[in-house]
């Protein structure tokens, strides 16, 4: 049976979408690292094989989607340069991740056509569908062996101190909730594509829950700001009239709440040891401040790489 570039590509892309989770990635670090060096001259490979098949005119076209790509590595390189020695080790590892995943990338828009298009948006979007309900499914294990109850996490959301934040597939609590609010609007295009009662069961229990998960997550922007907008903009079809509309239909109830949102972002990133780590002010002026002017100083154009901080 003959192996289709395509099909090389796309196994390759659900893998790294697979051990890129964070879980997965800290426990087969070392494996991971090998076989993401050893795929780089595959790649090369790909590139030279595909590349004289395209037109012209469209590999111009595929140079642009391309261009960010070789100009992150070239910066990459350059930022061997500029930081520390004991964190090179470190930089040059994310580089090999950065550059697989994204030669990956590269790879898979050089062998787009009608029919690998089709392929790879059927098999990425069901593995990201898989993560993120497997994301959802870890939450109920998490309340039952962690022991903490919804209201023990109600009363520290948002308090100066003893805030409880949860956190499953990915790592940490802001993680958590980052990964699966980017995953959920697949689960909406799913819930979209199904009929009848299913569709309408499916909808509750998503709806119902992941608002739950997200409160119990322990995050606050998500659960604020990113839930709603993802659903109106995914529910919405606004035309311009419609957006002034909502936005003068917004605009009251918004400013009548701002003395509530201030109060709540001052108790929100208040700091939960002693004026210090998630105070917003104590960031501002102790942490990215002197990270810019240090920057500016030291490195101004090609920054310090990977953690090059430490």
């Amino acid at each position: 049976m003959k192996i289709k570039i395509s099909q090389i590509l796309i196994v390759l892309l659900c893998f790294y979408l697979i051990f890129g989770i964070y879980l997965l990635d800290a426990s087969f670090d070392r494996i991971l690292r090998i076989f993401r060096f050893i795929t780089l001259p595959i790649l090369i490979l790909i590139i030279f094989a595909l590349t004289p098949k395209i037109k012209l005119i469209r590999l111009k076209k595929l140079i642009w989607l391309g261009l960010p790509i070789l100009l992150l590595f070239f910066i990459n390189l350059l930022q061997l340069f500029a930081i520390p020695k004991d964190a090179i080790e470190t930089h040059i590892t994310g580089s090999i991740k950065f550059t697989a995943w994204f030669g990956t990338y590269l790879c898979s828009l050089l062998s787009l056509n009608p029919t690998s298009a089709l392929q790879y948006k059927k098999y990425i979007s069901n593995v990201l569908l898989i993560i993120f309900l497997i994301g959802v499914a870890t939450y109920p294990i998490i309340m039952i062996s962690s022991g903490i109850s919804l209201s023990t996490v109600l009363a520290g959301y948002g308090a100066a101190e003893d805030r409880v934040q949860n956190s499953g597939l990915f790592g940490s609590a802001n993680e958590d909730a980052n990964g699966l609010m980017t995953l959920f609007p697949i689960a909406l295009v799913f819930l979209e594509q199904v009929e009848g009662n299913k569709k309408i069961i499916f909808k509750f229990v998503l709806f119902s829950f992941f608002p739950f998960l997200l409160l119990y997550n322990g995050t606050r922007t998500t659960l604020l700001f990113t839930l709603p907008v993802i659903l109106v903009l995914f529910y919405s079809k606004l035309s311009l009239k419609g957006l002034v509309r909502l936005l003068l239909m917004g605009a009251t109830p918004l400013l009548l709440s701002v003395p509530f949102i201030a109060t709540f972002i001052d108790k929100a990133f208040a700091s939960n040891t002693g004026g210090k780590g998630d105070s917003y002010a104590w960031r501002l002026t102790e942490v990215w401040t002197p990270a810019i002017e240090y920057t500016e100083k030291y490195s101004p154009i090609f920054g310090f790489g990977s953690r090059g901080w430490e």
